[in-house]
């Protein structure tokens, strides 16, 4: 059974399991998206062919399983609009996720998508009850189907 760190300002005791609820107002009161800065992103650079380990903030490894949990639980139907040049960010105690669209369109990403792919990065990763992230591709939904990174990090660093 994993143990789950208190989420900003909701104080859980040791044994319970954080309801639903908690973990949903957690995770949707830390959601944005931010401008990326033109030229800030090579977006002719190869895709990202399997899970790197790199980051430079620890976090709870807790944290990042929680939030791959709650994702990769939403049904197919869940999306998220990218807006383009943009950065999507997500957080669940001190670990958080970043999906940068370097593109010049909107792009959809299934948020089972980004569960599975933060999943992916914790297990291999988050081995120790610290971890620094890493790095996964996920791919969009729709026409372009482009392949993009996921950055799973610790909550102060930058995307």
């Amino acid at each position: 059974m994993r143990s789950f760190a208190p989420l900003f300002f909701f104080v859980l005791a040791a044994s319970a399991t954080p309801s639903p609820n908690a973990i949903d107002l957690a995770v949707k009161s830390t959601s944005n998206t931010t401008p990326i800065q033109p030229g800030a992103f090579n977006s002719s650079a190869p895709s990202i062919a399997a899970v790197t380990c790199t980051g430079f903030v620890a976090f709870n490894s807790a944290d990042a399983f929680v939030l791959g949990d709650y994702l990769a639980s939403q049904p197919d139907t869940a999306i998220s609009g990218i807006p383009r040049f943009s950065t999507h960010t997500m957080a669940y105690g001190n670990a958080r996720f970043c999906v940068p669209n370097t593109t010049g369109s909107v792009l959809n990403v299934r948020f089972n998508s980004i569960g599975n792919g933060i999943l992916a990065i914790a297990g291999r990763c988050c081995t120790a009850a610290t971890c620094l992230g890493g790095t996964e591709t996920i791919v969009a939904v729709g026409e372009s189907a482009a392949r993009i990174p996921l950055r799973l990090r610790g909550y102060s660093e930058s995307c």
